[in-house]
């Protein structure tokens, strides 16, 4: 039992695990210093307004309230180009949902705690995955990162990635269209 446990040497410490862990969304922005930003505490005051950010992720919830209504919105797996594609970026899963509250989220469900890091920036979205099993093809992250990059997205959000990369060296078609989008 319990003495046995506190006098054998190989036992340091003994705790329990019924604790209880809340989720931390509010604590990146307060990490990063973003309120220190969206005050002007020591910076020009800014909240993204006049940055373009696009997210390519497995769809977005356009009906939240705090998620503000996109300038562009495309399925880009639903054909070869925008004229192609479908507006319907229902999500699959909730991740994608969660990325542009990060990012872009008013916080007017939570009157602010839950503001997202740049809630002034416009919202590209671009839905990147099959409605099967949620999985993005390279082929759809190309598109998005090529379609960001044409309609003068600054910033760029994707993720996803392969874990079963043959080679990580930059090498792969989608760092490719990312270092070409960049250089662009």
């Amino acid at each position: 039992g319990l003495a046995a446990l506190e006098t054998d040497p190989r036992v340091i410490r003994i705790t329990s695990t019924e604790n209880l862990s809340f989720p931390q969304d509010d604590q990146a922005r307060v990490a990063i210093g973003a309120d220190l930003v969206h005050t002007g505490t020591g910076v020009p005051a800014s909240v993204g307004s006049g940055v373009k950010i696009a997210i390519a992720d497995s769809g977005v919830d356009l009906t939240h309230s705090d998620i503000p209504v996109p300038v562009e919105a495309f399925d880009v797996t639903t054909g070869a180009t925008a004229a192609t594609w479908s507006t319907n970026v229902t999500p699959v899963v909730d991740h994608g949902t969660h990325v542009v509250g990060t990012a872009v989220g008013s916080g007017a469900l939570s009157g602010g705690k839950f503001r997202g890091i740049a809630p002034g920036a416009s919202l590209c979205f671009y839905k990147i995955t099959n409605n099967a099993t949620g999985a993005a093809s390279g082929t759809d992250q190309i598109k998005a990162i090529t379609r960001a990059q044409a309609v003068g997205c600054q910033v760029f959000s994707m993720s996803y990635g392969d874990r079963a990369s043959m080679y990580m060296d930059g090498s792969s078609a989608v760092c490719q269209a990312i270092d070409a989008q960049v250089a662009a």
